[in-house]
């Protein structure tokens, strides 16, 4: 029985680390996507394309779900998909993704805190000295780098974005946790359908209105590789996986994403995105 837990647990974590890999990538296809894209309007069609990728390969698995469910996931998806989306796309046209692999290492410290107060998972001694040191080097990086080296492309606007969009990011997994397990009859696929069809309301309502469907014509077909990248494999397959190893593996493990994420931001930033690590990095 034991064994059968651990290898259960062996796979939730591959799941998770997975989809911490594709969400490293995360800051490559969103520069490149509002490059040619408003904000709003890169976000309605990325909550599009992804609920639509979502219901074609998950659909068999949903379930009926009550008033009372479908309400919580609804309030869910203010904080998990539309806020820590908006706030990243904020700071990600602001910044480096190098800065942005940085300030999401705080997410995990955020979420260790976090759960101990809501889900009364104590973390280790080791883990707050380690938060101590994390955040004295984070700071350290992104006010240093940001204040002296403008010319790098990082800005403390946007820095603070992405460490507002990190505390969220925090709040997200600990809330998420926190529903699936006391609502198990709720498929994860489902509910990252659920997250992306909601979140696009209110993107679709603002460019409708705002005549920023304009926007889409111009987009070149090169473009367009960048925005369904972000839609699909930043963003469906990531989200499906996340939610398939949420219930199996307490917060803390959970946060380990937001170890994962960084370390392929920053190569991301590096190789593809022809960033420079300084020697304060």
């Amino acid at each position: 029985m034991k064994s059968k837990a651990q290898n259960y647990s062996h796979q939730a974590y591959s799941m998770l680390f997975m989809s911490g890999v594709l969400w490293g990538f995360s800051a490559l296809f969103y520069k490149k996507s509002l490059a040619v894209m408003s904000i709003a309007v890169f976000l309605a069609v990325r909550f599009i394309l992804g609920a639509i990728y979502i219901f074609t390969t998950e659909h068999k698995k949903f379930v009926k779900l009550s008033i009372r469910v479908f309400g919580l996931i609804a309030l869910f998806t203010i904080v998990d998909t539309i806020m820590i989306n908006f706030l990243y796309s904020a700071g990600i046209q602001r910044t480096t993704a190098i800065h942005a692999s940085v300030i999401h290492l705080s997410t995990p410290f955020m979420v260790y805190f976090l759960a101990s107060i809501f889900l009364s998972e104590k973390p280790h001694s080791r883990v707050i000295f380690g938060a101590i040191i994390a955040v004295i080097g984070m700071l350290g990086i992104v006010l240093g780098t940001s204040s002296s080296a403008s010319g790098t492309g990082a800005s403390i606007i946007g820095d603070l974005f992405l460490l507002s969009e990190a505390f969220v990011a925090a709040s997200a997994i600990v809330i998420g946790r926190k529903l699936l397990t006391k609502y198990k009859i709720i498929p994860g696929e489902q509910l990252g359908f659920i997250e992306y069809s909601l979140s696009a309301i209110p993107f679709v309502i603002y460019v409708i209105w705002s005549g920023g469907v304009n926007e889409l014509a111009s987009v070149s077909l090169s473009s367009w590789v960048w925005v369904v990248g972000a839609s699909i494999l930043c963003g469906a397959i990531p989200i499906t996986l996340y939610n398939r190893s949420i219930r199996k593996l307490p917060a803390q493990r959970l946060a380990d994403v937001s170890f994962i994420s960084p370390t392929t931001g920053a190569l991301v930033g590096v190789f593809l995105l022809g960033e420079h690590i300084t020697a304060i990095f």
